[in-house]
């Protein structure tokens, strides 16, 4: 069955208020981990996506998405993770350019990064992860 793609607004708002709750998740270990002697914003942004895409997902699940019931746990949080992971490697490609390669700043790269990522996920969720609908 083919699947109708619609922009609900409400679901719009909830996915930018959790998304912004996970991004303060995200930025905020992102900024500490910096800022440890070692300091790489590449391992930095793998330990913040880790820890706010578990965040991400619970809240999602309550808030935003109405994810197909028939689906196991696991597999509801793999449809989940395999767009996120896609977003990841999108941002750590703008970090690496930005950071190790044109030698800008850590945070504006991050945020820049998270703007495009941000736009990435909700496209990809959106597909994989709600409900077909039946006709």
């Amino acid at each position: 069955m083919k699947k109708e793609f619609r922009i609900d607004v409400r679901q719009v708002q909830n996915f930018v208020l959790v998304g912004a709750a996970a991004t303060l998740v995200d930025w905020s270990i992102f900024f500490l981990l910096v800022h440890f002697p070692d300091g790489d914003p590449l391992k930095a942004n793998v330990v913040a996506f880790l820890v706010s895409v578990v965040f991400n997902y619970r809240a999602s699940s309550r808030w935003v998405f109405a994810f197909d019931e028939n689906k196991s746990d696991a597999e509801k949080f793999s449809s989940f993770l395999l767009p996120s992971l896609v977003g990841l490697a999108v941002s750590e490609g703008i970090i690496y350019l930005g950071v190790n390669v044109n030698h800008l700043e850590k945070m504006p790269v991050k945020i820049a990064a998270t703007a495009i990522s941000m736009v990435i996920n909700f496209v990809t969720r959106k597909l994989w992860l709600e409900k077909k609908d039946e006709k």
